[in-house]
Order: structure tokens, then C-alpha cells, then sequence
């Protein structure tokens, strides 16, 4: 998590590939827990689609920083 100014309904999160992106938090349908070697992650797939994309955070750091922006607003 790269700690970039808040949006307000987005988190941004970390690639696993590299690079970061801002993701709505409308748009997060499902997440899971995935395993990269010794490296944790999350596989999410936006809602009312089939893209699927692997990033760094874990679950619960998703669901932190959905709660933090929620309480921002």
C-alpha cells in the first residue's frame, strides 16, 4: 500500500506484478486468499465480472482499508 491521498469510494491497492492501481469499492465482488511462495495475497474479482486480479493485501488489509475510507467520508 503505497499511502497516496485518499478518493473517496476507492481503495488503492498493490499489484503483484508491480505497480498499484485505484479500485472502487462498489466494484469488489468477491476476494480470496492466494498463495505466491512465501508472499500472501488476494485474488479479487469485481463485481458483475469475470476479471480476476492477484494484488499484495490480504483480506482483512482489504477490509481495513474499505472501513478507513468509509469512515473518511
Amino acid at each position: 500500500m503505497s499511502g497516496k491521498n485518499w478518493a473517496p469510494g476507492f481503495i488503492e491497492l498493490t499489484r503483484k506484478i508491480g505497480g498499484t492501481y485505484w479500485i472502487q469499492i462498489a466494484e469488489i465482488g468477491r476476494f480470496e486468499l492466494g498463495v505466491w511462495g512465501e508472499m500472501g495475497g488476494s485474488y479479487i474479482t469485481l463485481k458483475g465480472t469475470e476479471d480476476e486480479r492477484f494484488v499484495v493485501e490480504t483480506p482483512e488489509q482489504i477490509a481495513e482499508l474499505i472501513r478507513e475510507n468509509w469512515e473518511m467520508r
